[in-house]
């Protein structure tokens, strides 16, 4: 397993006269690795995705790509294995959803013909490859549409690497799965910011969680949630005719707990109360434990703040 990016003591101001934006970032990827970058608004993660791929430079510190060269492209071209997909759109607007694609390839030295074959594949991945589709212009489509374009972009040409920062915005459940299912699939190398954590989870192999500029955590995703789960949830399905009082008692006595027809979800080791408010007016029939997941422990994280 190579090396695919190396980021070293890293910070970046956009302001000499103020702080530093991006803090002492290390961190590396390695090639096949799906990581997750996860972060509050405002923590950096733009910055940090810009500084990676050049368009913002260092204040200090280090990028550094492709420990072992590149497998497809010279190595004097080092962008030409990466695709980069940014949080603004940024396509031809006078140019048909096909010929956006297409030009992508295009540009990185791939034959008219190969680029047609490119272009096509490009757009079934991100589901964007209808007929009366791929001949309109952009500002015709929707949002979620155009982010689509963006992405087939960013993939026509088989990077090695990807940068996406919000790929799945506007996107429907179906495509968003359809396209990162298909990242997976390929063993391709991808550094993602996204505020769609659940997704982030099923398919991430690391994460990268940043606040105020600071990398809190970076490894391996099950073993941050598994540190953090020490304290999980309990599902109690029950029996009631009573669910408002149940929920008036609840919120006065149970601050952690969600409610939903005959199941409440409690985060806390010892639900002897809420059992006892449950029966007061219905019938317990289980009590199950739930794992939490990454967005429970990244919520957990901000509001404990």
């Amino acid at each position: 397993m190579s090396e695919i990016l190396k980021v070293t003591n890293l910070n970046y101001r956009y302001d000499k006269s103020k702080g530093d934006i991006l803090k002492n970032i290390n961190f590396s990827i390695n090639s096949g690795e799906i990581i997750a970058l996860i972060g509050s608004n405002g923590s950096g993660k733009s910055t940090l995705m810009n500084n990676i791929t050049g368009f913002l430079k260092p204040t200090s510190g280090t990028v550094q790509y492709f420990e072992k060269g590149f497998s497809k492209y010279d190595v004097k071209q080092p962008f030409a294995s990466i695709g980069y997909s940014p949080q603004i759109q940024m396509m031809d607007w006078y140019s048909d959803v096909f010929d956006n694609v297409i030009l992508g390839s295009l540009l990185f030295g791939n034959s008219i013909k190969e680029s047609k074959r490119l272009s096509s594949e490009a757009l079934k991945k991100v589901n964007l490859d209808a007929q009366q589709l791929i001949k309109k212009l952009p500002e015709t489509l929707s949002g979620g549409q155009q982010q689509r374009v963006q992405l087939a972009r960013a993939i026509v040409h088989n990077p090695e690497f990807l940068i996406l920062d919000e790929p799945t915005v506007g996107l429907d459940v179906e495509s968003a799965e359809m396209f990162l299912q298909s990242i997976q699939e390929a063993k391709v190398t991808a550094l993602i910011s996204s505020h769609d954590i659940n997704i982030l989870e099923k398919y991430a192999d690391k994460l990268l969680f940043i606040d105020k500029g600071e990398v809190l955590y970076f490894g391996d995703l099950q073993t941050f949630i598994t540190k953090y789960s020490t304290q999980g949830y309990k599902s109690i399905v029950f029996t009631s005719d009573h669910t408002p009082k149940i929920t008036d008692e609840l919120t006065a006595q149970i601050i952690n707990f969600k409610l939903d027809n005959n199941k409440v979800v409690v985060l806390a080791e010892d639900v002897t109360e809420t059992v006892k408010i449950l029966i007061k007016y219905g019938t317990v029939d289980e009590i199950l434990e739930l794992k939490k997941s990454l967005r429970d422990i990244y919520y957990e994280m901000k509001v404990s703040k």
